[in-house]
């Protein structure tokens, strides 16, 4: 799996045609698989299948959230002094999309969260001027876990490892490049 700071997660492998789950690779069906070690059983949705001559087809997917962009946000969202958690979720609340996705935050600052209808829930909280990321944002990442979308303040943790020279370093090469 390869995850895009708060952009696009997918999925992608080859799986042989003689395989005895070809017959349920097919578009729109849900893949679940294991993208890291801390993110367990995630539904990802397959949206494209390429054959090749070797016998294989080659799966890409996108991660269950990424299912927002087919739902509309079906008024206008005016918020005032409100968290970023209390306003994605009032948001989702103003939209077609299924009751089962919601959004989670530590960002705790308030805010005035304002936004037009949009054709695509999903640049309701990335990506839009007026999204979600872009009012509550200041550096906030998403994590999307199955129908959880959180934005946290940080992301990831802090293993208090030092890198050091000839410790854990073992090079390190300079390029630079004056041809534009």
């Amino acid at each position: 799996a390869e995850e895009e700071l708060n952009g696009d997660f997918e999925l992608v492998f080859k799986y042989p045609v003689k395989g005895f789950l070809f017959e349920y690779l097919q578009k729109e069906n849900i893949i679940k698989a294991d993208a890291s070690n801390s993110l367990k059983g995630q539904l990802f949705r397959i949206y494209n299948i390429t054959k090749a001559f070797d016998g294989t087809v080659t799966v890409y997917t996108k991660h269950i959230t990424h299912d927002l962009a087919n739902y509309s946000l079906n008024e206008d969202i005016k918020q005032d002094n409100t968290t970023c958690e209390n306003a994605g979720n009032y948001m989702l609340s103003k939209s077609d999309a299924p009751s089962k996705f919601q959004i989670i935050s530590n960002v705790d600052m308030l805010g005035n969260y304002t936004l037009d209808r949009k054709n695509d829930c999903m640049s309701a909280i990335v990506g839009t001027r007026g999204s979600l990321i872009d009012t509550f944002g200041n550096g906030a990442r998403i994590l999307k876990d199955n129908f959880n979308i959180s934005i946290l303040k940080r992301r990831g943790s802090d293993n208090n490892v030092l890198i050091a020279y000839a410790k854990n370093l073992t090079g390190f090469e300079l390029v630079e490049d004056t041809s534009d």
